[in-house]
This record gives C-alpha cells, sequence and structure tokens, in this order.
C-alpha cells in the first residue's frame, strides 16, 4: 500500500485505520478505501466491529461493521474493541462496563478505567493503581501497578515506580519506573528489571512474541525467554519485537536483522529491512531510495527506487519520481531492470500472468508484456482459480482471464479471490458464499467468513462462536473453546485444512482438528501453521520446528521464519 496516508495503523479483520487529513477511516488489503474517512478517532476492527467517534454525535462512541455502517450507535464517552463478544465502555453517567454485540451493558465495572480484554483478563485502573479482572467483572489481580499491559503468552508485563531519596535526611527523591512479569494468578514471574523513564510511564514496555522479549537494560536492548534469562544480550539501540524467525535491530541509527540466536542476517546499515521473497530481501536507504539484496547480503538492485514491493512470479513492482514530483510504477525483473516501464499510478503484484494496475481514477490488468488487457473498473483484486473481483461504481463482480464479466457487480462487498469453487459476499453486513456462476450457494447468515479449504471454510456466527463449514453451509462441530489460529497476516484468522488437518487454539495451546472437529494433536505448541507435504510449522519454547500428521516432532531447530510462520526460502 502505497503511502498516501498522513498516518496509519496495523490491519487486523482485513481492515487498517487511515488518516486523511485530519480525519480517519479504513482500507482494506489492496489499498482502497473502503470506509470514507469521517470520524475523528477510531480503533482496530476486531470481530467484525471497530470504535469510532465522530464530530457531529456529541463526542460520543459507537461500533462500526466493516462496511462502515453503525451495529452500536454512537453514545459512549470512552469504548475499546471486542474480546469474546464483550467490548470495555464508560456510559454517559461516568460508570465502566461492558457490553455484549447490541451495545447492552451486560457486566458493570467499578473502575477508574478499563482496557481491552486479552487472554480472559483485562487491565483496569483504579486510584490510580492497575490490576485485573475476568469477563464476569471479578478482580482476579488487586490494583497495586503504575502501569500493567494486556496478557500474552501468559504473562503480562507490569511497571512499578520505585522511589528512592537523593540524600539522607532530605524530602527529595528521584522515581526509578521498572518492568517485570506476572502471570495470571498475579505471581511475580520475572522480577522488576527492565527500565522505564523516570515519569513512570515506560520506556517501550517489554512484550513476549514467540517465546522471547525485547527489553531494555539499562540502555541498551536484548531479549530475555519467559524464564526471565537473557538469551540475547543487550547490544542493540533499539529493538523490534520478534516477527517469526527474525526481529529488526538498530545500531547507530541503521537498522539490520537477527535471527533467534541473536546472530545478524542482515548487518544493521540500511534504514530499513524486510524478509527474503524468492531470493531478495527489499531494503530501504533514506531519501536515497530502495533496492534488493541476494542471501549473502549483496546488493543486486542499487538504491534508486521510490518504492519497492517484494518480487512475486519473477516481477516486483517498483515507483519512481517523475520530473514533476508524481509517482509512476512499473516492474523490475530480478537484475533491476525495467520489464514494465514506469507509466502507472499504482500497481499490485502479479498473479496467474496479470497484475492490477491503475491509471488516474480508474483500473485494470496488465499482462507481463504491459498491455492493458482488460478494463476499466473503479476497483481491481488479484486473480485465482482464473477469476478476479471487480468493483464497477459502488457493488463488486468478477471476471474471468478473457475480461469478460461472468458475475454482475451486485454485491456490497466480495472476497479477493475464489477458492475451490467458492467465494465469500456480503450483502447486509452478513456473510456468506457464492459459487463460480454467482448463484448464492450459502446467504449471508456470518459474521466473519474465510475462504475454503479443502471442502470446510471458517466462519464466525452472531453468538461469536467459531465453526467450519462443509460446501453446503453445514457445520462442523468444533471442540468446546475451539479459536482459530490467528497468523497475524492482514487477512485476520488463517487457520484452514491442509491434509485433513486444521490447527486450532485450544485455551493458550495450539493443537490439530480432523475435518470431523475431533482434537487428534493435543495443544501443546505455542503456535502452529497449516500442513504441506505432510509436515507442519510448530512453535515450541525453543523455536519453530516440524511435526508429521501424527504430531511427532521430526525436526527441532531455530529456524528463520516470515511474520506467518512460513520457513524463510533457503
Amino acid at each position: 500500500v502505497s503511502p498516501r496516508f498522513a498516518a496509519a495503523d496495523n490491519f487486523s479483520d482485513n481492515r487498517a485505520p487511515v488518516q486523511i487529513e485530519d480525519k480517519w477511516g479504513f482500507i482494506d488489503a489492496s489499498g482502497a478505501l473502503v470506509v470514507s474517512h469521517q470520524y475523528v478517532e477510531v480503533g482496530p476492527f476486531a470481530e467484525g466491529l471497530a470504535a469510532v467517534r465522530r464530530e457531529g454525535d456529541g463526542g460520543k462512541w459507537g461500533f462500526i461493521d466493516p462496511a462502515g455502517r453503525f451495529v452500536i450507535e454512537p453514545q459512549f464517552d470512552r469504548a475499546d474493541r471486542f474480546d469474546a463478544g464483550l467490548a470495555p465502555v464508560k456510559d454517559t453517567t461516568g460508570e465502566w462496563g461492558l457490553v455484549d454485540r447490541t451495545g447492552k451493558m451486560v457486566v458493570k465495572v467499578k473502575a477508574d478505567g478499563v482496557g481491552p480484554f486479552s487472554e480472559g483478563l483485562a487491565a483496569i485502573k483504579v486510584d490510580e493503581k492497575y490490576g485485573y479482572i475476568d469477563r464476569s467483572g471479578r478482580m482476579v489481580i488487586p490494583p497495586k501497578y503504575d502501569l500493567a499491559l494486556p496478557f500474552l503468552d501468559g504473562l503480562a508485563a507490569v511497571l512499578l515506580k520505585l522511589e528512592r531519596p537523593i540524600a539522607l535526611f532530605t524530602d527529595f527523591y528521584w522515581i526509578q519506573a521498572k518492568w517485570g512479569f506476572i502471570d495470571k494468578t498475579g505471581k511475580m514471574v520475572i522480577a522488576l528489571q527492565f527500565a522505564g523513564d523516570l515519569e513512570g510511564k515506560g520506556d517501550s514496555p517489554p512484550c513476549f512474541s514467540g517465546g522471547l522479549a525485547r527489553v531494555k537494560i539499562p540502555r541498551q536492548w536484548g531479549f530475555i525467554d519467559k524464564s526471565g534469562s537473557m538469551v540475547i544480550s543487550p547490544r542493540f539501540d533499539y529493538a523490534e519485537d520478534f516477527e517469526g524467525g527474525s526481529a529488526s535491530v538498530v545500531i547507530n541509527g541503521l537498522e539490520g536483522l537477527i535471527d533467534r540466536s541473536g546472530t545478524l542476517i542482515i548487518p544493521p546499515q540500511y534504514v530499513g529491512v524486510n524478509r527474503f521473497k524468492e531470493g531478495r530481501a527489499l531494503v530501504r536507504q533514506g531519501s536515497i531510495g530502495s533496492g534488493f539484496l541476494d542471501r549473502s547480503g549483496k546488493l543486486v538492485i542499487p538504491f534508486k527506487f521510490h518504492e519497492v514491493r517484494s518480487f512475486s512470479d519473477g516481477l516486483a513492482p517498483a515507483s519512481v519520481l517523475t520530473k514533476g514530483g508524481h509517482r509512476k510504477w512499473g516492474f523490475l525483473d530480478r537484475q533491476g531492470r525495467w520489464a514494465i516501464p514506469p507509466v502507472f499510478d499504482y500497481a499490485e503484484s502479479f498473479s496467474q500472468g496479470f497484475a492490477g494496475v491503475r491509471k488516474g481514477e480508474k483500473s485494470g490488468f496488465i499482462n507481463r508484456t504491459g498491455k492493458m488487457v482488460f478494463g476499466p473498473f473503479d476497483q481491481v483484486e488479484s486473480f485465482a482459480e482464473g477469476l478476479a473481483a471487480v468493483k464497477v461504481g459502488e457493488r463488486w463482480g468478477y471476471i474471468d482471464r478473457r475480461g469478460k464479466i461472468v458475475i454482475s457487480p451486485r454485491f456490497e462487498l466480495a472476497g479477493d479471490f475464489f477458492a475451490e469453487g467458492r467465494a465469500k459476499i456480503s450483502e447486509g453486513g452478513k456473510y456468506g458464499y457464492i459459487d463460480r456462476t454467482g448463484k448464492m450457494v450459502i446467504p449471508p447468515q456470518f459474521e466473519l467468513a474465510e475462504q475454503y479449504s479443502e471442502g470446510l471454510a471458517l466462519v464466525m456466527s452472531d453468538d461469536i462462536k467459531f465453526a467450519f463449514i462443509n460446501r453446503a453451509g453445514k457445520t462442523v462441530i468444533p471442540p468446546p473453546d475451539f479459536k482459530p489460529v490467528d497468523f497475524g497476516g492482514p487477512e485476520g484468522p488463517l487457520s484452514k485444512f491442509s491434509g485433513g488437518l486444521a490447527p486450532a487454539k485450544i485455551g493458550e495451546k495450539c493443537g490439530y482438528v480432523d475435518r470431523k472437529g475431533n482434537l487428534v494433536i493435543q495443544p501443546r505448541f505455542l503456535n502452529a501453521r497449516n500442513f504441506s507435504e505432510g509436515l507442519a510449522a510448530v512453535e515450541v519454547c525453543s523455536g519453530w520446528g516440524y511435526i508429521d500428521r501424527s504430531g511427532k516432532l521430526v525436526w527441532q531447530t531455530i529456524i528463520p521464519c516470515d511474520r506467518w510462520g512460513e520457513p524463510l526460502e533457503k
């Protein structure tokens, strides 16, 4: 998504908040503005709803669906995201509580503030101190911390301000803030020892990701494991969280990549670094531009492009600035030569021989020679299974690889692609499925829906229950407390069947269910991915490894993975 917004936040539920001038809206994964910029403040989408605030509603918060329609009208002084069907809000009387998806206050909470739920608990503020409540509103960890963050992987970072006298027999004190970690019983399992700022607000608070958390001691950054052991010594000026098998680090103002052992994969000499794809890693060098490294670290495509995206089908979309200051997009080959000259206002990656591009206000598809073969349309998505979603006016339909409209544009929203002859669509704020002829085979009835894989699709009903349905729409009953595994990408939950098994989250661990909903591989992994060629990547305490279909760990090592858990190309 090209840099054209005043500000932007991360994707969740296939939506990302973006700021245009002084108002906020939402884009989808293609960069299209799907909810117009009209809000003063917005929160992230969660379970199909997002908290928003407009100027014309008395400053009140409400909740919208992915199409921008209000599901819960603006009526709250404060509001946060949904989790397991409940969202923290502050009503007009100043009372805090938890509302359901209809906006009804189902639990009242005596507190000065309530944060979002994570792993069944939410931080609350009482008389300037923080503790935690469960979904019934019961206080499970008393408020005694100066700051408390959401739980992740069973641990939560908490901060305390420690007062020390500057000198004996004086009334003057200096305040030192320290971070530590507690478990869900409130026990301090990793002692207060990591640096916070002197105002006690914290300094980039630690957070576990894949079993490791970045920490600051006292001025340098390193990584600890969940036992509190320092596994990567503090030697970086700054560090990001691990995503899959690598983390971005900064030394002397320049960025590089390390693996989970702390070894530098890419030395810190760039302003920005992406992970490898098709043997190339995208790197940025400030005002000089963007280029690509090969796996030896050699710069194989020089820094002369304004913006570049990763390779797909041997070509990478890239943009340059014209003399008039306009951005134009074309496509590079692996040697950095223009395979397709930069003549487009926007360009997507190639898929099935075609790439979506935009000129002016209209979009279409080009082939690998750069010839415009289909269009114009108001918006386009990539091809899959020989069909591509296109927008005509305010409605979505599909074209085939000849450019012929085979499903007339009549849907509010349409899935980016067909999978196994089915595509999800949205009407009236609900999701259903059509076949390749455009026939409605499963009427719109779900709050969320994913694409089909091996004859089954993940859906979420009105009561926030997840299940897999078959091609007829019949529910495959999941085990109790089943939740999909969220891969962390822009498309939200991505559990799907592969080889007859699908990853499932039971409690705080991941296992695998079969097509009947039976739990066939017990939940014992921190994270789990789809099966491929008889093996599945799983995360255990020491890193990523592979299991076979019996659940046996056949290969365990610390291997670099991308942010969705896929092992990086060797």
